[in-house]
């Protein structure tokens, strides 16, 4: 869904029950993307931000 404005892409995961995981630290503004309304957002802070840090990150969280 690249090029999406955040407010669509929240739009759609919360439509089709998906938790967000993303490195865009706007969705940490849970004014913006309460928590109370979606099934989850996983905002990354990780450094340096490439694939094989993220896919480390990813599989400690995800079995």
């Amino acid at each position: 869904m690249g090029g999406t404005s955040d407010e669509d892409l929240f739009a759609v995961c919360i439509d089709e029950d998906r938790i967000l995981m993303t490195m865009d630290i706007d969705f940490a503004d849970i004014r913006a993307y309460p928590p109370s309304v979606s099934p989850g957002i996983l905002v990354f802070r990780i450094q340096p931000q490439d694939n094989k840090r993220l896919l480390y990150f990813l599989g400690r969280i995800v079995p």
